[in-house]
């Protein structure tokens, strides 16, 4: 059975996840600011250590990481331990087709957390709340057409806190209201509502090309808002893990072959 240690190294946080086959056996977060190289180590070696004392085969590794310290911290760890590693790229073959313009320039997360949607349905409109929110579409023949790329709930609360003198730090939250009744409810109000209403537009137009795409949501941020969105069908916490097993399956050298 095949064996994988996903990393899926964001912005904000890192996931890292083992599958067997096609099940995530175990999974572990932590801040992708703390990827230094010993950190990074650590991490890989006591997952190793959990899947060894399982009594599975060592397991390969494949990395999609918007980060470029955290790519080599995790590149030079996987090499340390004799692993073989694959780092996802904008460009690489996956299982569904890329109609990208600037492949090279296409975040891996996107297209992984795509395939991973495009495994559900087809068409499928992927929404990955996170430090960035992206809403990418997958054709009815699947095709990774491209989206849309908006500030996160949570990177549009603290942009005013460090732009302005005045407007104080908040936590995303579901606010109480559409009408704040002071100034920290007011922030919840425009970015939780604010954020609905940008990505339910950006949505209804995807749609609108694309027949009626039912949206799956993942990311940091999914559980907070994924009621509000228009053609939910699921909420997958792993979306992005899912799609890099998919990416790093269909590139594996003996299915290829």
């Amino acid at each position: 059975m095949t064996s994988l240690l996903a990393v899926d190294a964001g912005n904000s946080t890192t996931k890292v996840g083992w599958f067997q086959g096609a099940s995530l056996k175990f999974h572990l977060v932590f801040p992708t600011a703390s990827s230094s190289q010993q950190r990074v180590q650590a991490v890989l070696d006591s997952a190793i250590g959990r899947v060894r004392k399982r009594g599975d085969r060592l397991p390969e590794v494949a990395v999609c990481s918007v980060v470029p310290a955290a790519t080599r911290a995790w590149v030079k760890a996987a090499r340390r331990a004799r692993m073989q590693a694959l780092v996802i790229r904008g460009e690489t073959p996956a299982p569904i087709g890329n109609a990208y313009r600037q492949r090279k320039n296409l975040g891996p997360d996107r297209l992984a957390t795509a395939v991973a949607a495009a495994a559900l349905h087809r068409p499928v409109i992927a929404v990955n709340f996170g430090t960035a929110t992206t809403i990418d579409a997958v054709s009815a023949d699947g095709r990774f057409l491209g989206g849309a790329i908006c500030p996160g709930i949570g990177t549009a609360l603290e942009s005013l806190a460090r732009a302005t003198a005045l407007l104080p730090g908040v936590a995303p939250r579901k606010p109480s209201g559409p009408i704040g009744r002071d100034t920290r409810a007011c922030l919840l109000a425009g970015a939780y509502l604010g954020t609905i209403g940008q990505v339910n537009e950006i949505v209804r137009r995807q749609r609108a090309v694309l027949g009626d795409a039912p949206v799956v949501v993942t990311g940091g941020h999914a559980r907070l808002v994924a009621r509000e969105m228009v053609g939910c069908i699921a909420v997958r916490p792993w979306l992005t893990l899912e799609g890099i097993r998919l990416i790093w399956l269909h590139n594996r050298k003996e299915d290829r072959a």
